[in-house]
């Protein structure tokens, strides 16, 4: 049994956090064999209320093996409600990196951007960036106008000048982008939180550097 094949079979084992150690194994060794049996797996995990991690990393590892097949079931779990929103995360995430075409393509973050679900929107946004998207100058507004949204920071735990809110995966995917006043007053304004992350994703940006980030 090959590397692929062990993770594979960790999916059914009957401890959660197997199925989350063979769900991590696969999204690292990106096999797009693996992606026929993560979406049985998350089928049959979904119906387990108890458990999101495995579910969060099946959802990612989907991505990582580029199992485009598992889109439209995907979009179907953004409708389904969860006190997990971890997963929303995940699955906005997922969702952008399978259908992204070229790094202009940005229609699955805005579609995303639609369904007022601030963990889903963060998920993509964080996508966004770690694949260096670059939108188009009216895209561009639309997205930072939706990190600046107060309710965003309400949602996601934040409060004022303290947490990012959706803005950290902006400020890091802004690094590629045109800055033009609307992007430098955006990241100014970022470097004004009191918040780690976010003041070394804008300087990165405002330095045209990504920096380094492992979100996963």
């Amino acid at each position: 049994m090959n590397e692929v094949e062990e993770a594979i079979a960790l999916l059914a084992n009957s401890q959660s956090g197997k199925r989350t150690s063979g769900a991590k194994r696969l999204r690292k060794l990106g096999d797009p064999f693996a992606g026929p049996a993560l979406l049985a797996a998350l089928r049959k995990e979904m119906h387990d209320p108890r458990t999101w991690e495995p579910k969060y990393h099946m959802i990612l590892a989907l991505a990582f093996v580029g199992h485009s097949e598992a889109i439209p079931y995907l979009w179907e779990l953004t409708a389904i409600p969860t006190p997990h929103t971890t997963i929303y995360s995940g699955l906005g995430d997922a969702i952008v990196r399978l259908h992204h075409r070229s790094t202009s393509d940005l229609s699955a973050v805005l579609e995303i951007m639609q369904t007022r679900n601030f963990p889903l929107i963060n998920g993509a946004f964080r996508a966004m960036a770690m694949l260096r998207l670059i939108p188009a100058e009216h895209e561009i507004s639309a997205i930072i106008d939706m990190a600046r949204n107060p309710i965003a920071e309400q949602e996601l735990g934040g409060t004022p000048k303290l947490k990012p809110g959706l803005r950290k995966w902006v400020a890091v995917a802004a690094a590629g982008w045109p800055h033009n006043d609307r992007v430098l007053g955006f990241l100014h304004e970022c470097e004004q939180y009191v918040n780690r992350d976010l003041d070394i994703a804008a300087r990165d940006a405002l330095a045209g550097k990504y920096g380094k980030w492992q979100p996963y």
